[in-house]
Order: C-alpha cells, then structure tokens, then sequence
C-alpha cells in the first residue's frame, strides 16, 4: 500500500490523475463535495500553511489556475462567497463586527437598548439580528476588569 502525501493530493486535485481504460490514458479530476475533495483540499491547506517551500508542480499548476490566458490548463479558479451573508443574515465577519461595536458602546457607558438600536441603524440588520450577534461575538470584545489590579 502506498502512502499519499500531500502534494499527491494536492496535484490530484489541481490536475487530475491520469487514468487509463481500456487502454486510453486520460485525466479524471477529483468530484465535486466529494470525501476524496476534502481530503485533498485538507492536504492544499497544509502545504499553503507549512514551512517548506511548495514544488515546481504546486506552484505551475496553482498559477495556470489564476492565469488569465493559461497555455495548458482549461479549468479556472472561481473565489466566491462561502455563507449567504445580507442584511437579514449578515456573514460571519460582519456579524462580529457588529458585536464588537455593540460591546464597544456598553463598554463606553451606553445600555444594551442603544447599543441594539445603534446597531440595527449603522448596519441596516434586525433588532433579533443585532442580539444574536451581540449574544454570539460581543462578549469576546467586552472589556474585562483585570483582577490583578484589584489587590
């Protein structure tokens, strides 16, 4: 049994694996939502992320990815948004944007109730969607008392 590493996946992934049936060699690209594409995404990840410098082949094959005018690869890579995000369901850097603020105005003397309606009219959201947001990230921008000062 032989071992993947990473570049393996990750050059499965950007090219293709060759295969052959009945005796025609092509390529066959890793399916979409598919376990073996997140094994393979995992492995890009950790290459992009690690120490070592990424192979020849990485780097060619992420560039024809991005090129405009390839001269080999006919796939292309499209960056899109992974959440839905909007006024009503805001994304999740926004949401804690709008926590951070909330905890900002508490922090500096306001009540919850003009935080809440700050917030519903600085970022155009729902009084229940500025709760949550404050309920889900605002605490993590709250300013804690620091209780080595207190001795």
């Amino acid at each position: 049994m032989t071992t993947e590493t990473d570049e393996d996946l990750a050059l499965e992934y950007l090219g293709g694996k060759q295969v052959e049936k009945n005796g025609v060699r092509s390529f066959a690209y890793v399916k979409p939502k598919s376990d073996r594409e997140r094994e393979c995404l995992r492995a890009i990840s950790r290459l992009l992320r690690g120490d070592r410098e990424l192979s020849h082949a990485i780097r060619w094959r992420l560039a024809s990815l991005f090129d405009p005018q390839p001269l080999s690869e006919e796939r292309q890579l499209t960056i899109r948004r992974r959440g839905r995000g909007g006024a009503n369901e805001p994304s999740a850097l926004r949401a804690i944007e709008i926590g951070r603020s909330m905890a900002a105005m508490i922090d500096a003397g306001r009540n919850r109730e003009e935080a809440l309606d700050d917030a519903e009219r600085r970022f155009g959201v729902s009084r229940s969607t500025a709760e949550r947001a404050f309920r889900e990230h605002g605490d993590v921008w709250r300013v804690k008392a620091d209780v080595t000062e207190l001795h």
